[in-house]
């Protein structure tokens, strides 16, 4: 809703509109549906049942909402038809969600018969990935009998899957509200969600009105959390339009005062423009509602176009979170700004608001700057390049978000630009999901160590070809040509590096390897210079959503994605530290010579998703490629080939775009750059392999891992040494 007031030296007009509250009276005591959502995994046994489900006389709610009467709903796509504690009906719809979870299998002793905790334990899985919506969750509730009610929903949350505890709550089509969950077992606390940033695990929306009512819920990317139990509490006071209902002005000072509609409890933004499109913000990003009563005044405040004919004003939902910097890089005569919001455009395209240096102090010229590709990146233009190898400081002034907040993190930040000595170290980035990570067995084959499937075994069957692996102790060989270097946090954890000479124990165990291992010895036999692989590959990722690439957005919207930021920033904390990191090569220089790539299988499961991977991992070339200043950096790629050539529908289409990029009649820019192998040769059943049902994870075969490494490596040096 926009309101405007036009002005003249010496006379302002105002023109305003009024909604009344609506007060509904109740002749009888409020009512309230209550519903308890709940799911197992394992054995289904009755202890577990019991401990997420409510009993009829069991009581749970939070404060005035705490009441017996609760319903249990399975957390499936179904419907069903809920009864309220008088009586009442309507009807409770899931149409999406990604699967029912619990905390942990069976919560402990002493909260069994708790129902706060009863209610927290079983709950919607809901998640971002992979990107399209598809594991949202959506609960849709109608014939609501109330003329005005309050929602309670309350969030539970997986033990293995909860990451940071955060998501997002959308009531009714609204704006998104951001959570942070409490990360612990639910032992009958309740805190209500007042903040995106203050955990709690339950948020109360008050004043609803509409017969209808949908929710939808997601946990930040792979985080696995959602709704627990819903209430819908009968209430006598509804919910009024936001609507501006007074600008004042005072002629003597310039000043002016805006009212509006408001319902305790909300919180407000207000911003003004000239022209309806470009909205400014004014005053705090967050407005908190009169506590009383039905309208909200800000101000006064100054003008803020005096010499326009007009302005307009608007009331918004507020901007709880405060923009930070995320990261800041620089090559040629690019230096990119990424932020965790968009920044006001007058602020970000202004290039006296930046100031970059040497290390020394020596300033370097701006020549613009705009937005990236999307309103969260300022792209500066440097008038010259900047120096390989060489740290530079960039400081900042004056930016705020679109609601007029200021960064709350620090600046100035520095950054240093990469490396490009020919002759020195060759540093390959292996980037993907768990199966980079990698899985292959070293030891355990089929029924034991040393059976097939294992590497021991085919060392011991097949020693014209893996015989060199082990030393005549038979011990792996560990060669210091070759380094690994892999850190295995996640982005907001402490970081977790393992790093050492090419061996076995650079998986997800001391005992396994991925694809670096076989790729690692080609890579290291061919170059006279030593050979750096730095591992960037987390489970369970998928390239639509965490490793989106920033002209994935500029292209088909959506967010960057946090692991392809985390990716980048990894590969500039060894690189930018590379002396320290690796005193054995301390002043040889280093190279970016090339990237592997073995990821995929979050992304099959979905049509939008597998069609929409060749220009994902399109752009995602090009996107590493600008950033390591390597225009026609060697990029291989091994496809997503579990089931071999037993795959078909969405899983075979993803395999059919991984090898489309490297197709230079669909992608001309990548032909003798860009290499794709197709990986369903080497699926291996699981009655020969270590791990029977992880066909996800290629079922741990040592014989598969070896030859996708190989496929890496050997593309690699087919477009360096064509």
């Amino acid at each position: 809703m926009s309101h405007f007031f036009s002005q003249s030296p010496h006379k302002i007009a105002i023109s305003t509109s009024l909604v009344a509250l609506i007060v509904s009276p109740l002749d009888a005591q409020n009512d309230i549906f209550s519903v308890n959502l709940w799911g197992f995994f394992g054995s289904g046994s009755a202890l577990q049942t019991e401990v997420i489900q409510m009993s009829p006389n069991q009581n749970a709610g939070a404060g005035a909402w705490n009441t017996n009467g609760w319903q249990n709903v399975y957390a499936s796509q179904r419907t069903e038809n809920i009864s309220s504690k008088n009586g009442a009906n309507a009807t409770f719809q899931i149409s999406s969600l990604r699967n029912p979870g619990t905390y942990k299998n069976l919560r402990d002793a002493s909260t069994h018969n708790n129902g706060n905790a009863t209610i927290l334990d079983g709950h919607m899985n809901t998640t971002q990935d992979p990107g399209d919506d598809s594991n949202h969750g959506v609960i849709t509730i109608t014939n609501i009998p109330f003329d005005g009610y309050d929602l309670i929903v309350y969030f539970g949350q997986n033990q293995g899957q909860q990451l940071d505890g955060k998501g997002t709550l959308i009531v009714n089509d609204g704006a998104p509200f951001n959570y942070t969950l409490i990360t612990a077992e639910p032992n009958g606390t309740l805190t209500e969600i007042v903040d995106p940033t203050t955990p709690g695990n339950y948020r109360v929306i008050r004043g609803l009105s509409d017969s209808s009512l949908s929710i939808r819920t997601y946990g930040e990317g792979f985080t696995h959390n959602g709704p627990a139990a819903i209430q819908i509490a009968e209430t006598d006071i509804i919910r009024q339009d936001v609507d501006i209902t007074e600008v004042s002005y005072n002629d003597s000072t310039d000043e002016l005062t805006v009212s509006w509609q408001s319902f305790p409890g909300d919180s407000y933004s207000l911003q003004w423009s000239t022209d309806l499109e470009n909205f400014n913000p004014i005053g705090s990003p967050v407005i908190s509602a009169t506590n009383s009563g039905s309208s909200t005044s800000f101000g006064p405040f100054n003008n803020p176009a005096p010499s326009a004919d007009r302005i307009f004003f608007r009331v918004g939902p507020p901007d709880f979170d405060d923009p930070i910097l995320l990261r800041t890089w620089g090559v040629g005569n690019q230096i990119e700004i990424d932020f965790s919001e968009p920044i006001l455009s007058s602020i970000a395209n202004n290039p006296s608001n930046f100031t970059v240096t040497t290390s020394s102090g020596t300033p370097i010229s701006i020549s613009s700057a705009t937005y990236g590709d999307n309103e969260e990146t300022v792209r500066l233009t440097t008038d010259s390049p900047l120096a390989p190898n060489t740290t530079f400081n960039v400081s900042m002034s004056n930016l705020t978000d679109r609601s007029g907040r200021p960064l709350s993190n620090s600046t100035p930040r520095s950054f240093k630009t990469f490396d490009n000595t020919p002759n020195g170290v060759k540093v390959f980035i292996f980037a993907g999901q768990s199966n980079m990570e990698g899985f292959g067995e070293s030891e355990l084959g089929s029924g034991g160590n040393g059976n097939v499937g294992s590497l021991r075994h085919l060392v011991n069957t097949e020693a014209g070809k893996y015989g060199s692996l082990v030393n005549g102790s038979g011990n792996w060989q560990s060669r210091s040509d070759v380094k690994v270097v892999w850190d295995r946090s996640q982005p907001a954890d402490p970081p977790n590096p393992i790093k050492g000479n090419l061996n076995i124990g650079f998986g997800t165990s001391t005992q396994r390897f991925g694809p670096e291992y076989a790729a690692g010895h080609i890579l290291g036999d061919f170059y006279n210079e030593p050979v750096l692989i730095i591992k960037t590959a987390w489970g369970g990722k998928s390239l639509t959503s965490d490793f989106r690439p920033p002209s994935a957005v500029a292209n088909r919207g959506g967010n960057v994605g946090l692991y392809y930021r985390a990716m980048m920033e990894y590969v500039h904390n060894v690189l930018d530290n590379f002396d320290s990191e690796f005193p054995d090569w301390a002043g040889q220089g280093y190279q970016i010579a090339g990237v592997a790539w073995h990821q995929g299988y979050n992304d099959r499961f979905e049509a939008f998703t597998v069609n929409e991977y060749k220009d994902n991992l399109a752009d995602l070339i090009r996107d590493v490629r600008n950033e390591c200043g390597v225009s026609n950096l060697p990029f291989s790629i091994a496809t997503t080939g579990h089931e071999g050539f037993n795959s078909s529908g969405n899983p075979l289409t993803l395999v059919l775009n991984q090898l489309a990029v490297a197709n230079p009649s669909e992608f001309p820019e990548f032909e003798g750059n860009v290499k794709a192998s197709d990986t369903r040769p080497f699926w291996r059943l699981g009655n020969v392999s270590p791990a029977p049902s992880q066909g996800h994870h290629w079922h741990h075969n040592a014989e598969t891992y070896f030859e996708i490494g190989e496929v890496l490596g050997n593309d690699l040096l087919s477009i360096i040494n064509p």
